[in-house]
């Protein structure tokens, strides 16, 4: 994502970076140097429908960079892209921007696997199948899953409930997008409160995909509480 410019009156955009497996991303490392109060480097976020500045810096004095970690765990983006800007003065050397490494991992969070326990297979018409319930190490909040799947558009669904401590709540309901397609998807339920899991695959009397599954294969939930065997170190994914 980095750009230069070596000229006046630049406006050019970086490619797009796109989170791997659609994560949600919480931090970002940006750098760059650009003519004080004059010429700077953006950072924007897809969030599903648009794109939002993110971040907007110039250096913090003559010719120097700035280079800092940003919070932007609010705008609920899963794919950046930079921007530099120049006016007709003074350009610094280099003058650019990028984004240099990217968490996407809440801050105390880690990432864990169901082993399976949420995967739900039918071979059968007129199913309705639940999984057993999966429980976050050291009762942790579920910040976000990752949800797979396949089963009949329109027809047949693969469902994710949650437990928020007195009741099971509906998290997420996905059928293929095309025929015979899988879908592929991380959903964050942060807003849910859950600290367990479950899954139900329900079929109708018609089609039937190969194999018409639906599957959450990792998780990823705030720290457990010290000595949980689940203890682990956060994901960096570098840009």
């Amino acid at each position: 994502m980095r750009i230069q410019a070596t000229s006046h009156n630049t406006n050019k955009y970086s490619s797009e970076w796109i989170s791997p497996n659609g994560k949600k991303i919480y931090r970002i490392h940006i750098k760059g140097k650009s003519e004080r109060n004059y010429d700077y480097g953006y950072v924007y976020g897809w969030n599903g429908s648009s794109w939002v500045q993110l971040v907007k810096r110039c250096s913090p004095s003559s010719n120097a960079e700035y280079d800092e970690w940003v919070d932007v765990s609010s705008y609920n983006v899963t794919k950046l892209k930079t921007r530099l800007t120049t006016d007709r003065s003074v350009l610094y050397s280099p003058t650019y921007v990028d984004v240099v490494e990217v968490d996407t991992n809440h801050p105390s969070s880690l990432s864990v696997s169901s082993n399976r326990a949420l995967r739900v297979q039918v071979r059968s018409h007129r199913a309705d199948k639940y999984s057993g319930a999966w429980a976050a190490p050291g009762a942790g909040k579920i910040l976000c899953i990752h949800m797979k799947g396949k089963s009949e558009r329109n027809y047949d669904y693969g469902y994710l409930y949650g437990w928020n401590g007195s009741s099971w709540v509906q998290l997420a309901k996905e059928c293929s997008p095309s025929f015979n397609a899988e879908y592929d998807k991380w959903i964050d339920v942060s807003k849910y409160n859950v600290t367990k899991l479950k899954t139900r695959l329900t079929t109708d009397g018609s089609v039937l995909y190969s194999p018409t599954y639906v599957d959450v294969p990792e998780i990823v939930v705030d720290r457990p509480i010290n000595g949980s065997p689940f203890d682990s170190s956060t994901w960096w994914i570098w840009g």
